[in-house]
């Protein structure tokens, strides 16, 4: 889960967070989730500590439908703020600089992230904030990086949100309901990925296969799989340890290993499901592979960028150093370029 340039602030916790450290009982968790206009308050921070954050490229994120598209991450570009775009028509739809570095779309077009223990939602649409307190608490009291809410996850149909945290517990909530269903401790240490598949739970570890969960925490199966990162769309699994895997939703084995898809740390499915793009990065240059699930048939194509991500039109967005430009996905050839922000 990413972290924001809000809460990338250097030791100091809250009151709740030091009563765990010192071992007294912490506050039970609400059991409601009670949505907050507005962005939560920054945590305090100790002026004695330093730390040298450095984003990574700004990698263009297509949201679930493929109709928006952001970029989240300003540098080393000229962004100095994170933008959102309509995809069919190339414009503005919102730009701001208050979303974290790397927050992910929501299935209703909203952007989401954590901020230590809070989940915030912002709405491109109408520039409006919330927030909730999942309950997870920073268990740091040095100048370590700040994260109650490590990793989450939502299901396609914005009903439920999964939420891992630093205390090492796992959190399960009913959007449409805003109740807490459960929340268990399922971890020795911090997971590496969670994904939600219909009403199971995938929680991924470095070094252990990866558990399957019910809606409750409890486990019901082991993949024959390890993750540090998990991908999810519809019911297609991809898992990546020492290579991509795709993943069979049924018996959670090993359907296929796609060894040619690039280990690089911008990969995305397509709107559809059915392709992926996988990116490496060099010299401000994008080394983009499009490969088709169903056939494995691949295209490959260098362009001037950063990132990439399919949207709605089938095109591929790359980001430039001051907006969006949309290639042709067969030809790698420059279609057009979006609204500067």
């Amino acid at each position: 889960m990413p972290l924001t340039r809000r809460s990338a602030i250097f030791g100091g916790l809250a009151a709740a967070s030091l009563a765990v450290l010192g071992g007294c009982q912490a506050a039970e968790p609400p059991s409601h989730i009670q949505w907050v206009d507005g962005l939560p308050d920054p945590p305090e921070s100790d002026p004695r500590c330093e730390y040298d954050y450095q984003p990574l490229p700004p990698f263009p994120q297509a949201s679930p439908d493929g109709t928006r598209v952001a970029v989240l991450r300003p540098y080393p570009t000229s962004f100095k703020d994170q933008v959102v775009w309509d995809v069919a028509s190339g414009r503005v739809l919102s730009r701001t600089d208050q979303i974290a570095d790397g927050a992910g779309f929501w299935p209703d077009g909203t952007l989401t992230f954590a901020d230590v223990q809070y989940v915030v939602n912002f709405n491109p649409d109408t520039g409006a904030y919330r927030h909730f307190d999942t309950g997870h608490r920073p268990l740091q009291d040095d100048c370590s990086i700040m994260k109650g809410v490590t990793e989450m996850a939502i299901s396609a149909d914005h009903k439920t949100l999964v939420t891992l945290g630093q205390d090492l517990h796992l959190s399960v909530f009913d959007l449409k309901a805003g109740e807490r269903l459960s929340r268990t401790r399922v971890l020795e240490r911090p997971s590496s990925s969670v994904a939600l598949v219909g009403d199971r739970l995938l929680v991924g570890e470095s070094d252990q296969p990866v558990r399957i969960l019910d809606l409750r925490g409890e486990q019901v199966a082991t993949g024959d799989f390890r993750a540090y990162t998990l991908l999810v769309h519809g019911d297609r699994v991809l898992a990546h340890h020492s290579g991509w895997q795709l993943i069979d939703s049924k018996t959670w084995k090993v359907e296929a290993h796609l060894d040619t898809i690039p280990t690089g740390v911008n990969v995305a499915f397509s709107p559809d499901g059915e392709r992926i793009v996988a990116t490496t990065d060099e010299d401000d240059k994008s080394l983009v592979t499009i490969h088709d699930l169903g056939t494995s048939k691949e295209l490959k194509h260098q362009v001037p960028g950063w990132g990439a991500a399919i949207g709605s039109t089938g095109e591929l967005l790359i980001t430039s150093r001051e907006t969006v430009v949309a290639y042709d996905a067969t030809t790698g050839k420059p279609v057009r370029t979006f609204e500067k922000p």
